[in-house]
């Protein structure tokens, strides 16, 4: 099962990063661009959704009718009105339905109101728009469609609140598509999301020769992050005459002490005392901690953003549903969902492979190999639909209709 990036390749396009297409074709990034590769790749795909005709394929969505306008008025419902009188002499409605844009080809509509309506009610009559139109045509049954557009007609008896299942081959989603970002596909391990998890960071505080020692370090420069925590821990007795406070500027230059976000605990030299400074969003670039007794302890501070991190569910610390949809809100691209499963590209990649190859040889116009890939593509897609046949004519049932009207 080859990846979407195996097919196509990935980072310059050479050698291991070529991708199958390039290596089958024998033929370079010079001659194959990304473009015209993933362009092939769809155009496989594509052909593939309009010849293949399997249960992998098929997909059911329903409608429910919003009614006439009668309808809607006498219900008081905010809608659009989907259902208008018919041109048929035999009487009835005609309701309208949005084509779904992933259809290939209708394979039964059915009116599915199973409490007001007949479940037998299947719409397998598709006649012309002529026809369709005509007060005076002539068909097998009461109940038949058309497509007008981009809007199947359906005619029939309908009412507000009825439910239409639509019944359908489809295109799937891209070969590229990725899981979307919603809390379940995150919890689900479909994918990571951008986080900043704020973080306390504690240091051993001491003094000697007239300088602060962080962690044993002689007045090291600090590193804050907005948002984080840092305790400073006053205990050690050679903090007895040495308060440690935070400044814009060393030494407290002008009296520019920072207070934001600070609190001081105890009384330095003592069990228990600690200076805690919640680094403000509003926070500086720069800062300095210094003692308020004596110049030259001390050191600067660089102040930066957060920088959010890919993280899994399992990882995260907030695994709320709240906490998820607001990151997500501050920025789509926070989530990064895995490649989506694909039946025809997982299952199936000799069909795609041989099709985007077909694709590759009429860009290059080189005949004998579009011949040669022209007919492993469709030998692979007659294989896949024959199997199909064989399964149909294996069990279910076969009607043939008569009627006067329309002898077959």
């Amino acid at each position: 099962m080859a990846t979407y990036v195996e097919f196509v390749g990935s980072g310059d396009f050479t050698g291991t990063n070529a991708g199958m297409i390039r290596d089958w074709a024998n033929r370079d990034v010079s001659v194959l661009s990304n473009s015209v590769v993933t362009k092939c790749f769809d155009y496989a795909a594509d052909k593939a959704y309009r010849t293949l005709r399997v249960p992998p394929l098929e997909v059911t969505r329903t409608y429910v009718v919003e009614g006439t306008q009668d309808e809607l008025d006498a219900a008081g419902a905010v809608g659009s009105p989907d259902v208008s009188p018919s041109a048929f002499l035999g009487g009835g409605a005609v309701l309208s339905i949005t084509v779904p844009l992933d259809m290939i080809e209708v394979i039964f509509v059915r009116n599915a109101n199973v409490l007001n309506k007949n479940p037998g009610i299947v719409y397998n009559e598709k006649v012309d728009n002529r026809t369709f139109n005509d007060g005076f045509g002539q068909t097998k049954d009461f109940f038949f469609y058309t497509r007008i557009g981009n809007q199947l007609k359906l005619h029939g008896n309908f009412k507000r609140l009825d439910e239409i299942e639509l019944h359908y081959y489809r295109r799937l989603p891209a070969l590229d598509a990725t899981y979307s970002g919603t809390f379940n596909n995150w919890k689900s391990a479909l994918g990571t999301l951008n986080i900043i998890e704020a973080s306390t960071t504690t240091y051993a505080v001491t003094v000697s020769g007239g300088k602060y020692f962080i962690d044993g370090s002689q007045n090291p420069t600090l590193a804050f992050v907005r948002g984080n925590t840092y305790i400073f821990d006053l205990s050690d007795s050679s903090l007895g005459s040495h308060p440690l406070r935070f400044a814009t500027a060393a030494d407290a230059s002008g009296g520019s002490e920072y207070t934001t976000g600070v609190t001081v605990t105890g009384t330095q030299g003592t069990s228990g005392a600690k200076v805690t400074i919640i680094v403000a969003d509003s926070a500086p670039s720069a800062l300095y901690y210094y003692c308020t007794n004596h110049a030259g302890m001390g050191n600067s501070i660089s102040v930066s953003s957060a920088v959010g991190v890919a993280t899994t569910y399992s990882a995260a610390v907030d695994k709320t549903e709240a906490s998820f949809n607001s990151r997500l809100a501050e920025d789509a691209s926070y989530w990064v969902g895995e490649e989506a499963s694909h039946w025809l590209r997982d299952e199936n990649e000799r069909i795609v492979l041989f099709g985007a190859l077909l694709e590759v040889f009429i860009y290059l116009n080189d005949n004998e190999e579009i011949l040669k890939y022209q007919q492993l593509f469709d030998k692979e897609l007659e294989e896949l639909n024959k199997e199909e046949t064989n399964r149909k004519s294996r069990g279910g049932n076969s009607t043939i209709s008569f009627t006067g009207n329309n002898l077959i």
